[in-house]
C-alpha cells in the first residue's frame, strides 16, 4: 500500500469536525438568540397590547433556554400577584396558553423572588412547597425552575417563572439569558403601566369631556347621574359605583345610581349621617377608603350584611357638595384584591364636582319648569272643574296630574258615604293601581294614611308606610300594599267646608318623605277635586229631584187616568227600582181582610211572574215591618238577627244582601209593603228610605182607589141587576129619545130585546105598539 493510500489516525479526523461543529452550532443559537431578542424587542415597541408583549417574553424564555413553560407574574400592589402572559412547549399545550388562579404575594416562589430581589435557581419545584401550582407541576412532568424577579429603576415589578423537566445545573449563560429575558419583562411591564396610564388618562378626559356634554345637552338628572356613575366605573376599573343624593328637606340620604351591583333593593336603603363608610363621608366631608371593607373598624356595623351579599373588598367614597353642603356621595368599589388609588380619587371627586354642577342645574331647571307646570295643570283643572260635571273625565285629569307634577308612580281617589259615616271609604279613580286596588278598604282610622286624613281633616304622609310605627296596618291592608309595591305615602282630605267627601292619595315606589312643595300641591289639587266632586252632588241632586218629580208625576198620572191597580202597582215597583238604583223590587198589598200581604209585583227579581208569595206578620224582614208599621232597613240580610229567617230560602234565590222595606199605609193601617234589595253589600241611604215612602203613599192612594172603584162597581152592578130583573115596563128618554128600558119594557112594546129600543124616537117606539098614539 502506497503512503498515499494509507489511512489517516482516527483522532486527528475526529478533532477538527468537532470543533467545527460546536463553533457551528453556537453560532446557530446566538443567531437564534439575537433573532428571538429582535423579534422580542420589535413586539415590545409596537404592541399596544401588554398581554402579547408578556406572552412573546414567555415564549422566548420557554424557545430558548429549552423549558417547558413560562410565566409572566405582575405585580399590581395587591395581595397577589397577576398573570401577565405565559407560553408552553411540547405536543399536549404547545403553544396555548394555559390560565391559573393568582399566586399570593407571601407563601409563593414568584412573591419570594419578588420581595427579595435575587434570582433562584431550583432544582425540583415539585419539592418546594412554596410552588402553589401542584397538581400542574405533576401532571406536566415540572421539576428545576428558574426565577427572577423583574426589576425596573431599582423597584421590582413582578417576576419571571421558567420551569424544565428533569436536568442538571443551570450554565452561566443560561443564567444570564434569563436575566436578559427578565430584563425584557420588567421594561415590558413599565410599558404596559405607561400605556395604560396614556389610555386611562384619555379616556378620563374623554368621559369628562362627555359628562359635560351631557350636563349641557341634558337637565335630566336620572340620566346625566347614570353616565358618571358608569364612567366612574369604566375609568377606576371598579366592579361597582354609587350615587346618593340628600332628600330635600331632610337628612336622609337614598340612593340614585348602583350599576354593577347585586343588591336588588337599594332603592329603599336610607342613610344618615355616621352610618356605615357612606355615612362618614356625610358627617366629615372628606373622602374615605379602605382596602378592607367587611374588616373595617372605623366605621359602624350599618351595611355589613349587604356589603357581603355585594362581596366587598375595596371602597372609596367622596363627597357631592353644592354651596359647601353636601348632598350627596360617590363611590366605587371592587369585589377582588385590587385597590383603589390616589389617581382614583382624584377622579372620583372632579366627576363629584360635575355631578354637583348637574344637581343644581336640575333643581333650578325643576323649580322653574315644576311651578309652570303646576300653573297651567292648576288653570286646566280649575277650567275642567267650571266647564264639565262628568266626574269620571276630571277625577282621571286630577290623578294623572298629581303623578306628573310630583314625580310619583301611582295615585287614587277616595270617597266616603256622607249619609253612612261609619262605612269604609272607596276608590273611585286611580292611576297606576292594578285591577284589584280598588277593593281595597281600609278598616280602622289607623289603617293607613287615607283614613288617618280623613279623620283628622289634614294632610298625613308616611316615608316607608310599611314600617312605619305611626300606623296600625291590618293583615289585608299590608298584603295590598305589597301587591301593588308602593312605600311612601301621601294623603291629602278632600274638603267642602266643614263636610270631607273622601282624600287625593298619592303613592310612591321609593321610601322617603314628602317635601313642604308637594304636600302644598296636593291640596290645591285636592281642594279642584273637591269642587268637581261637590258640583258633580249638587248637579246628580238636581237630576235626582228632577227625575222623582218626572216619576211621581207619572206614578200620579197612572193613578189618575187607569183604575186599573195591576197598571199602577207595577209602575210603582219599577219606579222604587229605579229611583233607589236597586238590583230588585217588589210590591205587595192585604187582599181583602187577610192578613197577610200577598206579592203583586216583581222588578228585577229572578222569580216568574205567576209564582205567587205571601208575607205573614211577624215573620222574617218584610214581617216584621207588617207587625211593626215601620221602615226597616239591613245591610247582611243571612246573618242580620234582628228578625227571623222564615223567608230565607226565598231571598237566597234572589241572592239579596243589603235590603228596605216601608209599609203602605191607609188610615193608619198596613195595607201593603213596599221593598228593595241589592245582590252586594249596597247599603240604602235615608233618602232611599224617604223616596220609598213616598212612592208607599201613592201606592196607598192607588189601592184606596182601587178599593173604591170596586165598591162602585159592585153597587152599579146590583142596580143593573134589580132594574132588569124588574117586572114593571122600565123606559127613560131624553127629548123624546130613548136612552134605556128593561126587558119588561121591551115585551110590551112587542120587542124581543131591549137594546133594539134604544136610540129611537119615543113617538115611533110607542107607535110600534098596536093601538097606540101620541100623547
Amino acid at each position: 500500500m502506497s503512503k498515499r493510500q494509507r489511512p489517516k489516525p482516527a483522532k486527528r479526523a475526529r478533532a477538527v469536525p468537532d470543533r467545527h461543529d460546536r463553533t457551528l452550532r453556537q453560532g446557530d443559537e446566538r443567531a437564534e438568540r439575537l433573532t428571538a431578542f429582535s423579534r422580542l424587542t420589535r413586539l415590545m415597541t409596537s404592541a399596544t397590547d401588554s398581554d402579547a408583549a408578556f406572552r412573546g417574553i414567555a415564549e422566548a424564555a420557554t424557545t430558548l433556554l429549552k423549558a417547558r413553560m413560562a410565566y409572566v407574574w405582575v405585580d399590581h400592589g395587591a395581595e397577589t400577584l397577576r398573570e401577565g402572559g405565559s407560553f408552553w412547549a411540547g405536543p399536549e399545550r404547545g403553544g396555548r396558553p394555559v390560565r391559573t388562579t393568582p399566586v399570593p404575594r407571601d407563601g409563593s416562589i414568584a412573591g419570594a423572588v419578588l420581595a427579595s430581589c435575587r434570582p433562584e435557581y431550583l432544582e425540583d419545584v415539585q419539592r418546594d412547597p412554596r410552588w402553589r401550582h401542584r397538581a400542574l407541576a405533576e401532571t406536566s412532568d415540572l421539576h428545576a425552575c428558574i426565577a427572577l424577579p423583574l426589576i425596573h429603576h431599582d423597584r421590582a415589578v413582578g417576576a419571571l417563572i421558567v420551569a424544565f423537566g428533569h436536568r442538571g445545573g443551570f450554565t452561566p449563560d443560561e443564567k444570564n439569558l434569563a436575566g436578559l429575558l427578565a430584563d425584557q419583562a420588567a421594561i415590558a411591564i413599565e410599558n404596559a403601566h405607561l400605556y395604560e396610564e396614556a389610555g386611562r388618562r384619555q379616556r378620563e378626559a374623554e368621559l369628562l369631556a362627555d359628562v359635560v356634554r351631557s350636563i349641557n345637552a341634558s337637565l335630566d338628572l336620572t340620566t346625566v347621574l347614570r353616565r358618571i356613575a358608569e364612567g366612574a366605573r369604566e375609568v377606576c376599573r371598579s366592579d361597582m359605583a354609587f350615587i346618593a343624593l340628600r332628600n330635600p328637606g331632610s337628612d336622609t340620604y337614598f340612593f340614585r345610581q348602583w350599576p354593577g351591583a347585586r343588591y336588588e333593593d337599594y332603592r329603599s336603603f336610607r342613610i344618615t349621617p355616621g352610618q356605615g363608610a357612606s355615612g362618614l363621608v356625610i358627617a366629615s366631608g372628606v373622602p374615605f377608603r379602605t382596602d378592607r371593607y367587611l374588616e373595617d373598624t372605623r366605621f359602624g356595623p350599618d351595611f355589613l350584611a349587604v356589603a357581603r351579599i355585594e362581596d366587598l373588598h375595596a371602597y372609596m367614597a367622596v363627597p357631592i357638595k353644592i354651596e359647601g353642603r353636601v348632598e350627596g356621595f360617590f363611590s366605587v368599589a371592587n369585589r377582588d384584591d385590587r385597590l383603589l388609588t390616589d389617581r382614583d380619587e382624584q377622579i372620583l371627586l372632579r366627576l363629584a364636582d360635575h355631578a354637583a354642577i348637574a344637581i343644581h342645574n336640575a333643581r333650578l331647571f325643576a323649580d322653574s319648569a315644576g311651578r309652570q307646570r303646576e300653573a297651567e295643570a292648576l288653570t286646566e283643572l280649575g277650567g275642567a272643574v267650571a266647564s264639565s260635571l262628568e266626574l269620571e273625565k276630571i277625577l282621571s285629569l286630577v290623578v294623572d296630574r298629581v303623578c306628573t307634577l310630583l314625580g310619583t308612580q301611582r295615585s287614587a281617589v277616595a270617597l266616603v258615604n256622607e249619609e253612612r259615616p261609619g262605612t269604609a271609604t272607596h276608590f273611585v279613580a286611580s292611576r297606576g293601581m292594578s285591577r284589584a286596588f280598588p277593593a281595597m278598604r281600609p278598616l280602622h282610622p289607623r289603617d293607613g294614611t287615607t283614613p288617618t286624613a280623613i279623620a283628622e281633616r289634614r294632610p298625613i304622609w308616611s316615608a316607608d308606610l310599611l314600617n312605619d310605627p305611626a300606623f296600625e296596618l291590618t293583615p289585608s291592608t299590608r298584603a295590598a300594599v305589597e301587591a301593588e309595591g308602593y312605600r311612601a305615602v301621601l294623603s291629602v282630605p278632600l274638603l267642602v267646608g266643614e263636610r270631607v267627601l273622601g282624600a287625593l292619595v298619592t303613592y310612591r315606589d321609593d321610601v322617603g318623605p314628602f317635601s313642604g312643595r308637594q304636600i302644598e300641591l296636593m291640596q290645591a289639587f285636592a281642594h279642584q277635586a273637591a269642587l268637581a266632586l261637590e258640583n258633580s252632588r249638587l248637579y246628580a241632586e238636581s237630576e235626582r229631584r228632577r227625575r222623582e218629580s218626572e216619576v211621581f208625576a207619572s206614578v200620579a198620572q197612572a193613578i189618575t187616568s187607569s183604575l186599573d191597580l195591576d197598571t199602577v202597582l207595577r209602575r210603582i215597583t219599577d219606579s222604587a227600582k229605579e229611583l233607589v238604583g236597586s238590583d230588585l223590587a217588589m210590591i205587595g198589598f192585604r187582599e181583602g181582610d187577610a192578613e197577610a200581604v200577598t206579592v203583586r209585583h216583581r222588578a228585577g227579581s229572578r222569580y216568574t211572574s205567576d209564582r205567587t208569595f205571601s208575607i205573614e206578620p211577624g215573620k222574617g224582614f218584610g214581617g216584621l215591618a207588617l207587625q211593626s208599621g215601620r221602615p226597616l232597613r239591613t245591610d247582611d240580610y243571612v246573618n242580620d238577627p234582628a228578625f227571623s229567617k222564615d223567608y230565607l230560602g226565598a231571598v237566597s234565590r234572589d241572592d239579596s244582601v243589603s235590603a228596605m222595606v216601608v209599609p203602605i199605609k191607609s188610615e193608619e193601617r198596613v195595607v201593603g209593603l213596599l221593598y228593595v234589595a241589592n245582590r252586594t253589600k249596597r247599603p240604602f241611604s235615608d233618602r232611599d228610605e224617604a223616596t220609598l215612602l213616598r212612592l208607599a203613599d201613592e201606592a196607598a192612594v192607588a189601592i184606596r182607589n182601587a178599593q173604591l172603584f170596586a165598591s162602585e162597581r159592585e153597587s152599579e152592578r146590583r142596580y143593573r141587576t134589580l132594574v132588569e130583573s124588574s117586572i114593571q115596563g122600565i123606559h127613560i128618554q131624553r127629548d123624546w129619545i130613548t136612552l134605556f128600558v128593561n126587558p119588561a119594557f121591551a115585551r110590551m112594546l112587542g120587542h124581543d130585546r131591549a137594546d133594539e129600543l134604544v136610540g129611537l124616537d119615543t113617538e115611533l117606539a110607542h107607535a110600534g105598539r098596536p093601538g097606540a098614539a101620541r100623547a
